[in-house]
């Protein structure tokens, strides 16, 4: 299913209750978690009509950023790969995810001068998707620096 933006849902109470509403430990991407319990929980019904009007201006919209959203995404990735251990084709894309984030991650890393816990990043990040060519580009000019 494609992710839909929780202020446009309507959602039984008591199914919202049941999965536990949102997961404020998942700061970045408790979206997301809350879409696939739901999904969990049983099909969507999608209307048409737009339910919602959404304004978004430069003074009224806070990214959050850094550490805490990488630890966040790591922490929802993880959650994924138990939910799909037995199915091979999803593990593939949360595999594919986790290598995203770990590369990103790495590369954060290394602009902050944190290089050796970026390389150690981005080699967890090879161990997931070792065919991912940006995070090897990512690992060679991280070891430019030291030579």
């Amino acid at each position: 299913a494609s992710f839909i933006m929780p202020s446009a849902m309507l959602i039984r109470r008591e199914t919202f209750e049941r999965i536990g509403g949102f997961d404020s430990s998942l700061q970045g991407y408790e979206d997301f978690d809350l879409c696939i319990r739901l999904r969990l929980q049983g099909l969507f019904v999608f209307q048409e009509e737009s339910g919602i009007c959404y304004r978004m201006h430069s003074g009224g919209f806070n990214r959050m950023g850094g550490e805490r959203l990488f630890v966040s995404g790591e922490r929802f990735y993880r959650r994924l790969e138990s939910l799909f251990a037995d199915n091979h084709s999803k593990r593939v894309i949360v595999n594919q995810l986790l290598a995203q984030l770990y590369s990103d991650w790495g590369k954060s890393k290394m602009r902050s001068s944190a290089r050796s816990e970026g390389r150690r990043l981005l080699l967890r990040s090879l161990h997931y998707h070792p065919w991912r060519l940006r995070t090897y580009s990512r690992l060679f000019r991280s070891l430019l620096t030291i030579l």
